[in-house]
């Protein structure tokens, strides 16, 4: 599967025909998400089944959280996320880490729950370690945290540990300053791509999760290949968001943020983040070479796209034809 250039593909993404025929959020998104499934050589996304084993597990963590839980939306994206995002993957406990901390930030995500928990101070507790003995959300993360290095090589456990930690702390910085930080300005525009990709994009977690250590225990066959890892993780993530953010009217989105700083429409600052994504995926498959480990990064890049369309936290249904592996209701 080798992605194409942009001006390889005929029926291109067009933000101006978009703009001049002033067509919906929906249209834009299909055609968007179209144009990148065939940039990837992807004809049709690919159905994935339950597993009821990884959902009963989840189910265990959720019980065991005192107070504020994970939501079923949340629980669902989590083992989705496994499922699908991540089918490649061979052990099973590898699939419950990636999935429970996936239910675990997407709930961490929002702010109302954010705000309800000691949040503010989980840097600080981690590092005296008061938090992990503690039975709520944030010591539960803590306690999978502590799992990584058992389940990733050394560098990813790591770089999974700081990405959490990045991300926490962007939450943090978004709940009380959000419209403060981020003026209308290109001067502005680096922060907001430190903010999506090391902060609340968690780029660098979801991209060592792709090579466990029972399949890939040395971290140098994609070291290199980070930077690029991390932008592709996080830019697929805003294009398949695209739908449900502009159907609300949803601000302080890196879509919106993005386009506000450079002066540009959504639709325009859309279709270079395709492109960017594109560009992204192919330096990666060149960096990895041939072999098991571009392999799997070219099913990760199929499944990951599958993942958002298998989702309903996306909303993609209500405007394509996609399959949710998993509802959000009981």
């Amino acid at each position: 599967m080798v992605p194409q250039s942009a001006a390889a593909i005929a029926s291109g993404f067009c933000p101006e025909l978009h703009e001049a025929e002033g067509l919906s959020a929906a249209t834009i998104t299909r055609d968007a998400i179209g144009y990148l499934l065939k940039s990837f050589s992807i004809d049709k996304i690919p159905r994935f089944v339950r597993d009821t084993s990884l959902e009963d597990r989840l189910d265990e963590i959720i019980q065991s959280c005192s107070g504020v839980k994970p939501a079923r939306l949340n629980m669902s994206t989590g083992a989705i996320m496994s499922v699908a995002g991540y089918n490649h993957i061979k052990s099973f406990e590898t699939k419950v880490f990636i999935a429970a901390y996936t239910m675990f930030v997407s709930t961490l995500d929002r702010q109302d729950v954010f705000e309800s928990l000691a949040s503010h101070n989980f840097h600080g507790d981690l590092f005296i370690g008061s938090v992990q003995p503690r039975d709520d959300m944030l010591g539960q993360l803590a306690k999978l945290l502590s799992t990584a290095w058992d389940l990733f090589p050394r560098f990813s456990a790591n770089a999974i540990l700081t990405s959490t930690l990045d991300f926490i702390n962007m939450c943090f910085v978004e709940n009380t300053s959000h419209s403060s930080i981020v003026p209308a300005s290109p001067d502005s525009l680096p922060f907001i791509e430190y903010r999506r990709i090391y902060g609340t994009g968690l780029g660098a977690a979801y991209a060592v999760f792709i090579w466990e250590k029972e399949q890939f225990p040395d971290e140098k066959i994609f070291l290199k290949a980070m930077p690029d890892i991390m932008a592709f993780v996080s830019y697929v993530n805003d294009i398949m968001s695209f739908y449900k953010e502009e159907s609300v009217g949803e601000e302080g989105t890196y879509i919106t943020d993005r386009a506000r700083t450079s002066s540009k429409s959504h639709v325009e600052t859309l279709h270079e983040v395709v492109n960017e994504t594109v560009a992204a995926a192919n330096r990666v498959r060149k960096l990895l070479d041939e072999g098991p480990a571009r392999d799997v990064w070219d099913k990760f890049v199929r499944n990951f796209i599958t993942f958002h369309a298998s989702s309903p936290r996306y909303r993609l249904r209500e405007i394509m034809d996609v399959h949710y592996i998993l509802e959000d209701t009981a």
